[in-house]
């Protein structure tokens, strides 16, 4: 589905949702991007084969990592282990969270990112300039290993998602 040789399982579209909601629930005209960069991942060697490997990836996604282990994580990714228990407009984000992942992995809803694997919340990063950024992102995009994807969030929030393309690494002609 990811043109990785990806398959997805049933339940992936509940860990999917679980990773929308908790990344992107204040900026939901995201859901989709953040969706496709998480999938897009699966298949990739430095991420895993499997979702599941790809969401549990040490130090890849934010709302995972705030308190750790099983059990931590962020209060949004807490709240997805019982959406049951979410009520009002949490309860409205994490239908349209679900909706949305079953949507990506039905193929039902299209690539928006053109295959970004990394995307970054700022609210200072201006496209195209890589030191308005720090760390990783601010040294992918120097160096050329990332690029900007041709999404642009629509958020009006001073918070935005922003995604990159991992440009593929250049191998040596063949002799």
């Amino acid at each position: 589905m990811n043109g990785k040789g990806y398959t997805p399982k049933a339940e992936d579209a509940t860990l999917l949702a679980r990773v929308i909601y908790a990344e992107s629930l204040s900026n939901p005209e995201d859901f989709a991007a953040i969706g496709w960069t998480t999938v897009n991942r699966v298949g990739e060697r430095q991420f895993g084969s499997t979702l599941d490997a790809v969401v549990n990836k040490r130090k890849q996604f934010q709302p995972l990592e705030v308190g750790g282990g099983p059990k931590g994580g962020s209060t949004l990714w807490q709240e997805t282990a019982n959406p049951e228990k979410l009520t009002g407009a949490k309860l409205e984000g994490w239908k349209r969270a679900l909706a949305v992942a079953d949507g990506i992995l039905k193929g039902k809803i299209a690539d928006p990112t053109g295959g970004a694997t990394f995307f970054v919340a700022s609210s200072v990063y201006k496209r195209g300039n890589p030191g308005t950024l720090k760390g990783y992102f601010r040294t992918g995009l120097e160096s050329g290993i990332l690029v900007d994807s041709a999404y642009v969030s629509s958020s009006k929030r001073n918070m935005q998602n922003h995604f990159f393309v991992q440009v593929p690494a250049k191998r040596p002609p063949a002799r």
